[in-house]
C-alpha cells in the first residue's frame, strides 16, 4: 500500500501525485558507504513543505494547529514578507526565523506519530530536521525570537 493510502485512507488521495513524483525521481545510493540517498537531502524542503500542507489538512490536530500550519505554508508560498528578500541578509534571514518557530511549534505542540504519518521522507530525515532546528533556536537570539512569537501570537488569536 502507498504512503498515501495510509495517511488519506477514506477521503480522496491528497497529495498522491507528490508520493509518485517523489518515488519516480528517486535517486538510489549504490552503496551503504555512500551514506543517505540523494533525494534524501534534495526532497527535503518539498518533503516538509507537504508535510506543512497535510498537517493543516488532518483531522486528530485542533483548529488552531490546522491553521498555525496554513499559515506558514501561506506565508512561504506568498511574495510578500515582513522583512521582503532583495533586502540583503535580513530578508533571508527573516524567514529562516521564522521557519525555525514553525518547526519548534510544529515539533513541540504535534504528537510525533502525526508528525510521522505524514511524513514522505526517511523518518532519520526527520530526526536531522529536529536536530537541525533544536541547534538552531539555540542560536538564535531570545529575544529576537520572543519577538517573532508576540507578533505571530497577537495575530493568530486564542487556542481553542
Amino acid at each position: 500500500m502507498d504512503k498515501t493510502m495510509e495517511i488519506f485512507p477514506k477521503e480522496k488521495r491528497k497529495f498522491q501525485f507528490y508520493e509518485k513524483l517523489r518515488e519516480k525521481y528517486s535517486v538510489k545510493r549504490k552503496s551503504k558507504s555512500e551514506g543517505k540517498n540523494v533525494s534524501d537531502y534534495l526532497f527535503l524542503l518539498p518533503d516538509v513543505f507537504v508535510l506543512v500542507c497535510r498537517l493543516a489538512l488532518e483531522k486528530r490536530l485542533s483548529i488552531s494547529n490546522k491553521l498555525f500550519m496554513s499559515a506558514v505554508a501561506a506565508y512561504f508560498m506568498l511574495p510578500i514578507d515582513i522583512i521582503p528578500d532583495f533586502v540583503p541578509f535580513v530578508g533571508f534571514l527573516e524567514d529562516f526565523i521564522l521557519a525555525i518557530f514553525a518547526f519548534d511549534y510544529l515539533f513541540k505542540e504535534i504528537d510525533n506519530k502525526i508528525i510521522l504519518d505524514n511524513w514522505s521522507g526517511e523518518a532519520d530525515m526527520l530526526e536531522t530536521t529536529k536536530k537541525v532546528v533544536s541547534l538552531a533556536n539555540k542560536q538564535i537570539s531570545s529575544k529576537v525570537l520572543k519577538k517573532i512569537k508576540k507578533i505571530v501570537n497577537s495575530k493568530g488569536g486564542s487556542d481553542e
